[in-house]
């Protein structure tokens, strides 16, 4: 097909609008695509994978292991390589780098030889600064083996007669590993004698005499006094632009934080890590600059260390990092798919990533057990009396709400031990080893209990101390009058809080002897058998064995647990590496989950690594607390962000579909709206029709009139006349008052009501059945419950602006901890006042938790984004029965090129490839929808289905649109009511062949009354899009 490139004067704007004023498609195809089958949403694509060879490398041995790349990325080709390797052939031919690792030092390499564009100094053409060398990023996964790629770079820099290098990293255990990479690499000399350590080796102020090596260093030790200079001094002196040698910035991911002013130095609100690399780098303008990390960048934001990557700057289209990045927020996640496809396509990014085909993933929310969630529910309501007690003094709430917080993320925790533990023991039963992912080991709230209870170091005692009972008890002390401690210190006593969950898995998988401890702590409570007294005691000891020994012994095989913390979640191998004894099957448990993807993806990183015997088997526990949704909202939100700035596509990184967290992103714009709209809901009192009809709920009906009841009381009481004495919120009074004050408003019935009750005697608590029938038939329903339960957690309007503020997602979630979890349990919703209507027929969205009522709003607000294109999908695949190029024309801007391909779509499915869907699915007898053919009848029009039961959502597939998707509830509706039928294989055949021919038309079109023919047309720009869309 021939190609026209036509130059176009105009701006990218008009070029589309080019290119939509010659389509044949109306301006509101989507809108009538789309009018019949509303209730179908988009198929949520899966990110495809293709197995990764070298396109322009041809030498070196094959990796491993099988190693792949996101659909994406493996689109792009790099360019030509021109570089030569200088390193000894026989890393080369015994394939002590594979060909993925040397591809990437070629590239690296070759990206050092470019010089990134100066700006002459003050306007004179003549005078220009040093150039700054241009830098390399690689991305590769965890387990890749990119510190074997690091020594593979300083091999061939020491070759070409570079001397000195610099290799930074997260941890001073990391050193060992850099000398061991360079010893595999045939350096064993170099690496025993001129491999330094700059902590371990050189005092603070000592001048460095070495003159040539690699200096090894961690990020803390660069921000610490004196070092710094010390490392400027010993790698260029009097002349640090002369110095032209490595500097290897491994685990970069911990250089975010950073941010520059309009000159590109850090501003004092950064982090000082990435102050100093970026100063680093500025420093030594020819110094050869390589990024290194599988978790490089976990938001656009933290880019900005990354300031050798050429993505602004002078002679791009961004002088200053913060205008590169107001543009790919206002751009959104494909302008930062397509930044990393650049990078490629130059030579400067690599990031390839082990399949994950060997691995199985699994999530386990089955976690239930009645004591802890009386437990539960008991501190629930210490912690709201708290926040009544709080409201009394000057206190500020910050602190408050951050205690709260840390509490209930330790009661989530130890809800799931239990069966953390019962994972973990029938791991080692069915002849695997088991790992145990968790963040936080609580050591500072323990110590804290253990000092409050007189306990030292070595000390034994009868029961563990509780972390939790401890920071309970420090809230009260800093908020209750000193004469009240005493009574609420026993009502905390008597609540048997849970204990460190880290001691507890320690000591009930096994004690020490059994258990290979990796984390940060220094203490820890352990059970021993006191002989003197013939019992079992528990004593405070510390630890005797260091990190890099516990993993050795769990390698080995004498320990055949390890638990991990955040602390030991980068650089340790704990993978079944064929070079080591212990060759079990890791089983790898996620207990508590990290708060961030790049934390997610390094923990899991640890046990699927390169040359292993077998992939891991990853279990991820989440409890049945609703507010958990949280944390797992902040990781699959930065692992899509994470998948579009390292990897090309937004769905690269880790699986977050795989892991069973892909609904949890709702921590962005649309769940702000879904928020605002959910809280507009609540605050009118809107009727629940499914929710206001249960039996179940009677129970918080009387509740809530006892708190409406002595309200009011109150306010007569203080004013003689209760329309007078309305009780200020920031006047000491109890949470629950804003919300009665709101109710007055919107339900004057329901006041009159209870006012003539206080007036007859008839008040709280004397609520019978008869007086719950009269006030719901006055207004009394279940948003006006939950409009008193959301002040007692302080969810109210004044802290939750429909404008202006960030984070407002998880700051409600945070706070939804602190509902009981039967308050969570019972509030199954039905969203009355925000339905999404499709003709006739209201979708009733069912949710077991306060928080799927949220995430029911954020379904709707997600749907209605998309309907009238608002929703940022970043770079999608076109699927279809058939896919045709029909037209290409070529647009010139400056000196960019840039085509416009016109592509014609059949989305729809015939009947042998739902065939095929059909039979490649199991079924599961406890599903309420069974998977099949269902046909549906309306005023003599017959429609056919396919159904795949998959989860919260099912797959429907249909003759004229192909996949789709729509939510269990609504199918589950529609088939109790008969509007879908069963049918055998043979009647689905003959409706579907009859639709698929009727739907030969256009998208535009219509059949049957209403369903979008199949053929539509869809404009795919390609070319240089980076220098052109950025700077729009």
């Amino acid at each position: 097909m021939e190609s026209l490139l036509l130059p176009f004067p105009g701006t990218l704007n008009e070029a589309i609008e080019a290119v939509a004023n010659d389509s044949k498609a109306p301006a509101d195809a989507k809108k009538n695509e789309e009018q019949n089958d509303d209730e179908l949403d988009d198929v949520e694509e899966e990110l495809t994978y293709k197995p990764y060879r070298p396109v322009k490398l041809r030498y070196g041995k094959d990796h491993p292991d099988p190693v792949v790349e996101n659909s994406t990325l493996a689109a792009v080709v790099p360019p030509d390589i021109t570089y030569n390797l200088a390193m000894p052939a026989c890393i080369i031919s015994e394939g002590k780098l594979s060909n993925l690792q040397l591809e990437a030092v070629v590239y690296g390499c070759q990206r050092h030889q470019v010089d990134l564009p100066t700006a002459a100094l003050d306007g004179n053409l003549m005078a220009k600064p040093a150039p700054t060398r241009a830098g390399f990023l690689l991305g590769d996964s965890a387990g890749m083996g990119k510190g074997r790629t690091l020594a593979g770079f300083v091999v061939e820099n020491i070759s070409r007669g570079r001397k000195k290098h610099v290799w930074i990293s997260v941890s001073g255990d990391l050193y060992e590993d850099a000398k061991r990479d360079l010893k595999d690499l045939g350096l064993e000399k170099y690496a025993s004698k001129k491999c330094y350590h700059l902590s371990k080796k050189f005092k603070s102020k000592q001048t460095i005499d070495h003159d040539e090596g690699v200096m090894f260093l961690t990020y803390s030790t660069l921000v610490s006094k004196g070092r710094f200079e010390q490392l400027l001094a010993w790698c260029g002196g009097d002349s640090p632009e002369s110095f032209d040698g490595l500097i290897l910035l491994d685990e970069c991911h911990k250089c975010k934080g950073i941010e520059l002013d309009t000159d590109g130095n850090p501003r004092k609100t950064s982090s000082q890590t990435a102050a100093k690399v970026v100063e680093l780098q500025s420093l030594l303008p020819s110094a050869r600059v390589v990024y290194c990390s599988a978790t490089s960048v976990s938001e656009p934001k933290n880019l900005g260390f990354m300031t050798r990557l050429g993505l602004w700057g002078h002679g791009t289209e961004h002088n200053l990092f913060h205008q590169l990045l107001t543009t790919i927020n206002d751009l959104g996640t494909g302008a930062t798919e397509l930044s990393a496809m650049h990078l490629k396509s130059i030579g400067a990014l690599q990031a390839r990533q082990l399949s994950y085909e060997p691995c199985n993933f699994e999530v386990i929310d089955t976690v239930s057990d009645e004591s802890h969630r009386q437990v539960y529910d008991r501190a629930s309501a210490i912690w709201i009396q708290l926040y009544d007690e709080i409201l009394k003094t000057d206190k500020k709430k910050a602190q408050f709400w951050a205690e709260h917080l840390r509490f209930f993320q330790y009661m989530a925790i130890a809800a799931k031990v239990d069966t953390c533990i019962a994972t973990a023991k029938q791991a080692i039963e069915d002849g695997y080893c088991c790992v145990v992912g968790l963040q936080s080991t609580g050591q500072a709230s323990s110590q804290r209990a253990a000092n409050a209870a007189g306990i030292n170091p070595g000390d034994s005692f009868e029961a563990f101390v509780s972390a939790p009972s401890e920071g309970l008890m420090r809230t009260i002390r800093d908020i209750v009058p000193e004469d009240q401690v005493k009574k609420w210190a026993e009502e905390v006593n008597n609540l048997k809080l849970p204990i460190s969950h880290l001691d507890r898995l320690l000591n009930e998988l096994g004690g020490p002897s059994a258990v290979a401890e990796l984390t940060g702590r220094t203490m820890r409570q352990v059970q021993r058998f006191d002989s003197a007294e013939g019992r079992m005691k528990v004593i405070l000891e510390r630890r005797t064995l260091s990190n890099l020994q516990e993993k050795d012994s769990f390698l080995e095989g004498s320990k055949n647990i390890a638990i991990l913390s955040e602390a030991a979640s980068t650089g340790i191998s704990l993978q079944a590496d064929k070079r080591v004894k212990n060759q079990r099957r890791r089983v790898h448990i996620t207990l508590e989950l990290p708060w961030s993807a790049d934390k997610a993806i390094q923990q899991l990183g640890r046990t699927h690594r390169s040359n292993q015997s077998s992939g891991p088997c990853y279990k991820f526990i989440v409890s049945d607390v609703g507010g958990e949704t949280r944390f797992a909202s902040a990781v699959a939100r930065r692992l899509n962000s994470l998948g579009a700035l390292t990897q090309g596509d937004r769905r690269a990184t880790g699986s977050a579909n795989a892991l069973g967290l892909g609904n949890f992103d709702i921590d962005n714009v649309h769940g702000n709206r879904a928020l605002q709209k959910m809280l507009l809901t609540v605050r009118k009192c809107s009727k629940n029709e499914t929710l206001d009809s249960r039996p179940s709920f009677d129970t918080f009906y009387s509740d809530a009139l006892k708190v409406i009841d002595a309200y009011l009381l109150r306010s007569r009481s203080s004013s003689g006349h209760w329309s007078q004495g309305f009780i200020a919120f920031d006047d000491g009074a109890k949470p629950s008052d804003a919300a009665v004050r709101i109710i007055m408003y919107q339900r004057r019935a329901l006041i009159n009501l209870r006012l003539a009750a206080i007036g007859s005697g008839h008040i709280a608590p004397c609520v019978d059945e008869a007086a719950v029938t009269a006030a719901k038939k006055a207004g009394l329903n279940s948003n006006t419950v939950i409009s008193l339960w959301l002040c007692d957690v302080d969810v109210n309007e004044r802290d939750f602006p429909s404008q202006g503020k960030k984070n407002l997602v998880s700051k409600f979630l945070n706070r939804l901890l602190g509902l009981s979890l039967t308050k969570q349990h019972e509030c199954t919703c039905y969203c009355a006042e925000n339905v999404l209507l499709v003709g006739t027929i209201a979708l009733i969205m069912l949710a077991p938790t306060v928080t799927d009522y949220f995430l029911s709003f954020v379904e709707m607000e997600t749907k209605s984004a998309k309907a009238n294109g608002k929703y940022d999908v970043g770079i999608t695949s076109l699927a279809g029965n058939c896919i045709e190029v029909t037209n290409v024309r070529s647009f010139r801007f400056e000196m960019e090129n840039l085509q416009v391909f016109t592509i014609d779509v059949d989305q729809g499915m015939t009947f042998e490839s739902a065939l095929e869907i059909y039979r490649g699915e199991r079924d599961d007898e406890r599903n309420k929808v069974k998977n099949g053919f269902y046909m549906e009848r309306n005023r003599r029009i017959e429609k056919v289905y396919l159904i795949i039961n998959a989860g919260d959502k099912l797959m429907v597939v249909r003759p004229n649109v192909g996949k789709r998707v729509m939510t269990k509830q609504n199918i589950v509706r529609k088939i109790r009511y008969g509007v879908y039928e069963p049918c055998s294989e043979i009647e689905a055949r003959d409706l579907w062949e009859k639709e698929f021919d009727l739907a030969d038309i256009l998208s535009t079109d219509q059949y049957q009354g209403g369903c979008p023919g199949r053929h539509m047309r869809r404009h795919v720009f390609a070319g240089s899009l980076i220098p052109v869309c950025i700077c729009e």
